[in-house]
C-alpha cells in the first residue's frame, strides 16, 4: 500500500538517530506531484504505492468515456493489476498513469545512488512482482539522472525474499535489543538517542 525502504551499509541495517531511517518512499520526485498520505507533496508513495494507482485508477473511471471501464470486472477494485491489463491491451491513459510510476521509481532510485553509491538497489513487493516493465523503467531512469560515475556501477534487482523480507530485515535490530532494558515489554525507560547498530547481516 506503501513504498517502505530499507538501508543496509557495511553489512549493517542503517537506523538513524532514532531508528527510523530508510523511509525512501517520502523522497520528492515531483515539486508539483500529489499529496503524500503523511501530508508532504510529490512523494514517490504518492505516485507509485499501490493505493496512489488504486486513486489514479478510480479517478480515470469517473471520468466520461473512460475506455479503463471495459477492463472491469465483477466486484473488482480498480487497481495496478487493472491498470496493466487495460495498458497491455492498449489502453494510452492506463499506460501513461504506470508509465509515470515507473519514472517516479527511477527518479527514486537515481537520488539514492547519488546520494549513497549502493551496490545494488532491491525492488519488492507485489507491484515490482507483477510488472516487470518497472526494472526496465527505473534502470533507464537512473541511467538518465544518476551520476555516470555512480550509475554506471549499481544494479537494480527484484526481491528474491518474497513476503518474509520485511521480517528478515528486522531480525538484526531484534537481536541487538534482546537483553537491552530500555526495550523490555513494559518498560518505562526511554529507548537511549542512539540505538546501536546491529550485527552483520549473513
Amino acid at each position: 500500500t506503501g513504498v517502505g525502504g530499507g538501508i543496509i551499509s557495511g553489512g549493517r541495517p542503517l537506523l538513524g538517530q532514532d531508528g527510523l531511517a530508510g523511509e525512501v518512499g517520502h523522497l520528492v520526485v515531483e515539486l508539483d506531484g500529489p499529496t503524500c498520505g503523511c501530508g508532504g507533496v510529490g512523494h514517490v508513495e504518492a505516485i507509485a504505492s499501490g493505493t496512489a494507482l488504486e486513486r489514479e485508477a478510480r479517478a480515470l473511471l469517473e471520468r466520461p468515456g473512460s475506455s479503463l471501464a471495459a477492463f472491469v470486472r465483477d466486484g473488482e477494485p480498480p487497481d495496478a493489476s487493472l491498470l496493466g491489463r487495460a495498458s497491455e491491451a492498449g489502453d494510452a491513459e492506463a499506460a501513461a498513469i504506470l508509465q509515470r510510476a515507473w519514472v517516479a521509481v527511477g527518479a527514486l532510485c537515481a537520488s539514492l545512488v547519488n546520494i549513497l553509491s549502493p551496490e545494488v538497489i532491491v525492488i519488492g513487493g507485489g507491484i515490482a512482482e507483477h510488472h516487470p516493465r518497472l526494472f526496465d523503467v527505473a534502470r533507464a531512469e537512473l541511467a538518465r539522472r544518476a551520476l555516470p560515475g555512480f550509475a554506471d556501477r549499481v544494479r537494480i534487482a527484484p526481491a528474491s525474499l518474497g513476503p518474509d523480507v520485511s521480517l528478515i530485515g528486522l531480525l538484526p535490530i531484534v537481536n541487538d535489543r534482546l537483553g537491552d532494558p530500555a526495550f523490555a515489554v513494559g518498560s518505562h525507560l526511554t529507548p537511549p538517542a542512539s540505538v546501536p547498530q546491529g550485527a552483520p547481516l549473513s
